[in-house]
């Protein structure tokens, strides 16, 4: 996940992918533009964003009362998540862009805990701690059947950005090792950090009509985020020194997926001729 040579190279093809769908080297009515609504379960690995969340700030501050804290799930129960796709294919090829985003997950502090405790000369008191995703991938795919069989198995390649977004549980204080930042707190809001992803897909899809697709997909992701990004009481974004680093967030999913696929300019021509 460290090496950028392959986010770099997809990154230079989703670039040219309208160039090349604009050149000569295919015949350009052929393409079929396509659009997708998914719904999925994921199976998130949370040690990860628990040692984010939770443990950090516990090895920082030796505050005992995180003991208490469940944290996040990790793989069960699934987290809900969607997605939105759009893209061309053209003969068997799948080429394409998704927006994904799960639910807000949260860790539920016990009621008991009501009584704040004192760092730093101020009390802290507790609240819910949260995460969810956003996540923005180019695919490519291959169909190993025909385009016009009624049963397809379509393997995938699925690789980009996400965006993690956490609250703390509570308003620890931070400060920088430059001396230059005053001292802030986690406050009570999202904090977001970008990570890059990969990982394979699989698709069973079904094909119900002349335009329409209902499909059984699974993958795996792998996903890895760096600092997490702290703003300061003047607005400031920071990365601190006692800030979490290279948080593992991968998770398996499984999902059923709706696809419309337009027609192309041929079949267009082909259907106004016979009209004629």
């Amino acid at each position: 996940m460290r090496t950028p040579v392959l986010f770099r190279i997809l990154a230079i093809a989703a670039v040219l992918l309208p160039s090349a769908v604009s050149a000569d080297i295919y015949d350009k009515r052929d393409l079929k533009p396509w659009f997708s609504l998914a719904g999925q379960a994921n199976f998130q690995q949370t040690d990860g964003i628990n040692d984010a969340v939770f443990g950090r700030m516990k090895d920082i501050f030796a505050d005992p009362i995180l003991d208490v804290y469940e944290g996040f799930d990790d793989m069960t129960p699934p987290y809900v998540a969607f997605d939105l796709g759009a893209g061309v294919e053209y003969e068997r090829l799948l080429v394409g862009f998704h927006v994904g985003f799960t639910l807000p997950q949260v860790s539920q502090k016990p009621s008991g805990i009501t009584t704040p405790t004192v760092i730093d000369s101020a009390q802290i008191s507790y609240r819910d701690a949260k995460y969810y995703f956003v996540n923005l991938d180019f695919t490519v795919g291959w169909m190993l059947a025909s385009p016009a069989s009624v049963l397809n198995v379509i393997p995938s390649l699925r690789a980009g950005f996400s965006l993690l977004s956490i609250v703390y549980p509570a308003n620890y204080p931070l400060s920088s090792s430059d001396k230059k930042l005053e001292d802030y707190r986690l406050r009570d809001r999202y904090y977001t950090s970008a990570g890059r992803s990969i990982g394979p897909e699989l698709e069973l899809r079904l094909k119900t009509s002349l335009r329409t697709r209902l499909s059984l997909y699974g993958g795996y992701r792998f996903t890895a985020f760096d600092q997490i990004e702290i703003e300061t009481v003047d607005g400031t974004n920071y990365f601190p020194d006692n800030s979490p680093t290279d948080v593992d967030a991968d998770n398996a999913y499984v999902g059923l997926k709706f696809t419309i696929v337009l027609q192309s300019d041929k079949e267009k021509a082909r259907d106004f001729n016979k009209d004629d």
